[in-house]
């Protein structure tokens, strides 16, 4: 790394001195953003081999490049410290100040070796200090830069160069994977084209062995995190950022975004998972770009396009939203959030923009649940604000995007609609499940015969077996068989039908419908009689039992079917006839309890004569 200061015109060395390229704050202030950069940076850009840089740091004759340096400066000089503040007064000065004097050594040409100068683009894009910066001095510009001098000097096929020893080849894939995760987070949060392409390079996957140095052990947490980004920027590539003619927009490609990330959870390891119960600044940060990734995959244009159920996304990205809010409170609780790289920031944009859309629901505590998470979001972004001035302005957007007068006009909205839909699910729950009794009159006669045609059928056979135990003969299943199968008998004989028989319904039925073709509207049954209710009532006492005779079934009045118009109007009945007409019950349920306990007291009676 060496640097040829009587390469530059004494001219360019005399600019260089007027705008302070080669001061250095003092050493003690030195020694601070060091020991800052080292604990706070570097495991995040890990593009500078520590155990070499701290030894050419402490040696007078063969000190680090003064451009790498001014750089290093850069990226950690808005970190709160009382040294900073000592330091000409004003942190934010400082910062500028270093970004300047690094400026211009980098645009003088003063720094000669291409990889310290790679090293140095990387940590000059970490000045972030307003909108500008992100094309003309800072993030996107120098990241850019950073790529095109690293790829000059072949560390895309880093794989293919012999002639590096261990040691270069290990910083070279450190490097370039640098790059490539500052690539994509950079094209995702503006919306830029990307410039590595991994088809294109034959660097190697970077692994443990690449962070092991001579004469330091590296912190294993820090190693698993740099690790573990990279793969979370590979899932970042292929669900957000793969060329528009590769984009199926179809479920199978989401569902492999969605099976890449949760596999990577699964294999996370364990010093490096984030727990609410067990806070580690690194594991947060981590879970913060997964949860943001969850986010761009289940986000309303990343739904429109690929067709993923919409309920279930709006699900998911509200709890990695309150995931992502989650762990910058607890950077927050901690005293930390001021040493957060500059993806917080695009995960906090990222939250306020799935807020923004979850503020459509129609529910009001969806709109309550938006407004809460808008307000921590707020919080955070004031908590940055001495590390990141940029959230100044984010703040002043939120402001106007989601003001209180927009919520209240949410919420009024949503709540009106809400009520709205209640009244009207009421109205279709009471139509739905309102029950209508029809009356006889109101029913038609068919609907009633089944269940009279049953209920009939079971009381004359009650009946007949009834009259047999009345005429002392064994009750026995022959014997109820007989006696409810005699009419049929008789009837196949030829002889003529006692006036109380039933026909055989079933035969008759089968019957008329084969012969008609279509359902019968002929009565079923009609029995009638002629025996005086004074006779029965002398014959039971005569017996000493309370059962009925061979004509018990007098007591019951006659069917009398009324649909059929062709049916010939009924004879005059006797007094001591009575009929059972249909239109005289109001409903079936009446009906039926009076046929029930019709058939309860033939049954009592039966039984009793048995005993």
């Amino acid at each position: 790394m060496a640097t040829d200061v009587l390469a530059l015109d004494p001219i360019e060395i005399g600019i260089l001195h007027q705008k302070g390229a080669f001061e250095l704050p003092p050493q003690d202030v030195q020694d601070e953003l060091i020991s800052l950069f080292f604990t706070w940076v570097a495991p995040t850009v890990p593009v500078i081999q520590e155990a070499d840089f701290l030894r050419r740091y402490r040696d007078p004759l063969n000190p680090p490049s003064l451009l790498l340096l001014q750089s290093i400066f850069v990226s950690v000089s808005r970190f709160p410290r009382k040294e900073l503040h000592d330091y000409e007064g004003n942190p934010r000065t400082d910062s500028k100040t270093f970004f300047k004097r690094a400026k211009a050594l980098y645009d003088a040409g003063y720094e000669q070796d291409q990889v310290t100068t790679v090293q140095s683009l990387v940590l000059m894009g970490w000045y972030w200090h307003g909108p500008q910066d992100v094309t003309e001095n800072g993030l996107f510009y120098y990241s850019r830069l950073a790529i095109a001098v690293a790829q000059d000097c072949n560390m895309d096929r880093s794989a293919e160069l012999t002639n590096l020893s261990q040691s270069q080849h290990r910083l070279y894939k450190r490097i370039w994977w640098t790059l490539f995760t500052r690539d994509r987070t950079v094209t995702v949060a503006y919306g830029r084209p990307v410039s590595i392409q991994l088809d294109h390079s034959s660097v190697d996957p970077i692994t443990e062995d690449d962070f092991v140095e001579d004469g330091y052990t590296p912190n294993p947490i820090h190693v698993q995190f740099f690790l573990q980004y990279v793969e979370l920027t590979k899932i970042l590539h292929m669900s957000m950022l793969r060329p528009i003619k590769q984009r199926g927009g179809s479920q199978a490609e989401a569902n492999q975004c969605e099976y890449e990330l949760n596999k990577w959870l699964l294999d996370c390891p364990e010093v490096i998972r984030w727990q609410q119960s067990r806070h580690e600044f690194w594991a947060s940060l981590l879970h913060c770009s997964y949860n943001t990734i969850l986010c761009l995959l289940h986000g309303p244009q990343r739904v429109k396009t690929t067709k993923i159920i919409s309920s279930t996304s709006q699900t998911v990205s509200s709890e990695a939203v309150s995931m992502i809010l989650s762990a910058a409170e607890s950077l927050i609780s901690h005293n930390q959030i001021q040493y957060a790289p500059p993806s917080i920031l695009y995960a906090l944009m990222t939250v306020l923009a799935t807020v923004k859309e979850q503020l459509t629901s129609p529910l009001p505590s969806i709109i309550l649940q938006s407004k809460r998470k808008v307000n921590t979001c707020v919080r955070i972004l004031d908590a940055l604000s001495p590390t990141w001035p940029i959230t100044r302005m984010i703040s002043e957007i939120v402001d106007h995007v989601f003001s209180e007068k927009k919520f209240l006009d949410k919420f009024d909205a949503a709540t009106k609609q809400f009520q709205d839909d209640e009244e009207s699910n009421a109205g279709a729950s009471k139509r739905q499940y309102k029950r209508t009794v029809p009356t006889a009159k109101q029913s038609r006669p068919e609907m009633m015969l089944p269940k009279a045609r049953v209920t009939v059928k079971m009381l004359l056979s009650t009946a007949e077996t009834g009259n047999a135990v009345a005429r002392g003969q064994p009750l026995t299943s022959k014997t109820m068989f007989a006696a409810s199968s005699e009419p049929s008998q008789e009837l196949a004989r030829g002889s003529p039908t006692h006036p109380n028989t039933a026909r055989d319904t079933d035969t008759q039925d089968d019957a008329e419908d084969e012969a008609s073709g279509r359902r019968s509207k002929k009565p079923r049954h009609s029995y009638t009689s002629t025996t005086p209710a004074e006779d029965l009532t002398s014959h039971q006492n005569s017996q000493g039992l309370h059962l009925f005779n061979e004509n018990w079934s007098s007591i019951l009045p006659p069917i009398i079917n009324d649909w059929d118009a062709a049916c010939p109007a009924p004879e005059q009945k006797s007094p001591s006839q009575s009929s059972l007409d249909f239109d005289q019950w109001e409903s079936f349920s009446e009906l039926e309890a009076h046929l029930i306990n019709v058939t309860r007291l033939a049954a009592r009676t039966m039984f009793s004569a048995h005993d």
